[in-house]
């Protein structure tokens, strides 16, 4: 079998990097923090005070049939939240880990005239309050265009 010198060059760097760095110290190289509990790593102070940092499944449920206002240079957008769904791992065997991931979508109503691109947009909703999230269009019917939002983190 023939490997290319881009397989070669890529394999090579990591084995080097791998040797002289160690694996703790590669960690620390892509800003990762030790690891605290059960060996994952540690969450970032930044994303401890995020205002969606408790927000669960759940909690987002109790907002069905609420608007949020996507903050566009455009103008605002408004979304309704029509359904929340709780996503679990495809693993055949689920892992330790899978057990402490939080994973859920929320699929957002919007208007057919304002569509909105995928990225990352200002998000306001009045009991929630102002953030920051990544929309993306699912799809483009006839009558109503809808948006994913993915929530995938470490649960708490």
């Amino acid at each position: 079998m023939t490997e290319s010198r881009r397989t070669f060059l890529k394999a090579g760097t990591l084995a080097s990097l791998f040797a002289v760095v160690g694996v703790k110290g590669v960690a620390s190289i892509f800003a990762q923090q030790g690891a605290d509990r059960e060996g994952l790593f540690k969450i970032p102070v930044d994303s401890q005070t995020d205002p969606l940092n408790g927000l669960t499944e759940e909690m987002l449920s109790g907002y069905l049939n609420t608007k949020f206002q996507i903050i566009t240079s455009g103008g605002d957008v408004e979304l309704e939240l029509i359904k929340v769904t709780k996503w679990e791992p495809r693993f055949s065997a689920k892992s330790a880990d899978s057990e402490n991931l939080d994973c859920f979508a929320a699929l957002f109503r919007g208007p057919l005239r304002k569509p909105l691109q995928s990225g990352t947009y200002t998000v306001n909703h009045h009991p929630l309050g102002t953030f920051t999230l990544f929309v993306t269009p699912v799809n483009s019917h006839k009558n109503q265009r809808l948006y994913e939002i993915i929530f995938n983190r470490i649960r708490q």
